[in-house]
């Protein structure tokens, strides 16, 4: 008589993994764990960014344009059609504010929230939001 085999197993592939959104562009570290020469141009780079999104934030009040209509186009290949650009006041002062929000999350985390950087940063910001506000934008996260 035969000795049995214990019975095989069946290899089971493990799960993958559920799609994810796309990762944030990778930050780098925070506070002292950078040289200090790379920190403080880290630091003027958000500070540019910052300036860039506040002006772009203030010509879009100071010239307002109507929202459009989005134009009718000939059916094309998805691969082939590009998102229609914002054009609209509003649109583009949201856009600019959550911008200058993310520069100065940027700063104050690399500078440190006691810096006065950060709290020139953060009243930027503020001002920005409550010039929107009076321009009766509606930001998804005012």
């Amino acid at each position: 008589m035969k000795a049995q085999s214990p019975p095989a197993k069946l290899a089971v592939a493990p799960e993958a993994p559920a799609p994810s959104a796309p990762a944030e562009p990778a930050l780098p570290p925070a506070g002292p764990a950078l040289p200090p020469g790379e920190r403080a141009r880290h630091i003027a780079d958000a500070e540019a960014e910052l300036s860039y999104a506040e002006r772009a934030l203030d010509e879009s009040l100071r010239n307002p344009r109507p929202r459009s209509e989005p134009k009718k186009k000939p059916a094309v290949k998805a691969e082939e059609s590009a998102p229609e650009p914002v054009t609209d006041t509003c649109s583009i002062a949201c856009t600019a504010l959550a911008s200058m929000r993310r520069s100065a999350d940027f700063l104050c985390r690399l500078a440190g929230p006691e810096d006065g950087r950060c709290a020139q940063a953060r009243a930027r910001v503020e001002s920005a939001r409550a010039r929107v506000e009076r321009a009766e934008c509606r930001c998804s996260a005012s």
